[in-house]
């Protein structure tokens, strides 16, 4: 799925960004928080569990892995971006957690932006 006509990567990233920012989550799980995420993008659809490869981001919209993350480790999860941003039809990355050890992510990996968006705590 390639971006929209004119809209380039980061300003997508941006808007699917201020868009999860916006919206108040009470979730009790990781499962909800997908549930949760799909909710507030679903006007703007997103592929849900976006297949590539071994990979599979929770979401992507208009060149935009979006990966929602609750458990795990840091190193762990940073890997898994890695490996997104090896993906040539992936432009960036949006992270969604609600752990702040999860949050400390690089800005950018193989020259593609990478931004994390804090929610509440479960």
């Amino acid at each position: 799925m390639a971006a929209r006509e004119g809209l380039a990567a980061t300003a997508d990233i941006g808007a699917i960004e201020a868009r999860l920012r916006a919206h108040t989550y009470r979730v009790a799980s990781e499962c909800d928080l997908q549930d949760a995420v799909a909710a507030v993008l679903a006007e703007i659809g997103p592929v849900r569990e976006w297949i590539h490869g071994r990979d599979r981001p929770d979401f992507f919209l208009d060149g935009v892995a979006i990966e929602v993350k609750i458990d795990g480790s840091l190193s762990a999860l940073t890997r898994q971006c890695h490996r997104y941003a090896q993906i040539g039809e992936v432009a960036a990355i949006l992270v969604v957690t609600n752990r702040h050890r999860l949050a400390q992510l690089p800005e950018e990996m193989n020259g593609k932006p990478v931004r994390v968006v804090m929610v509440g705590s479960l």
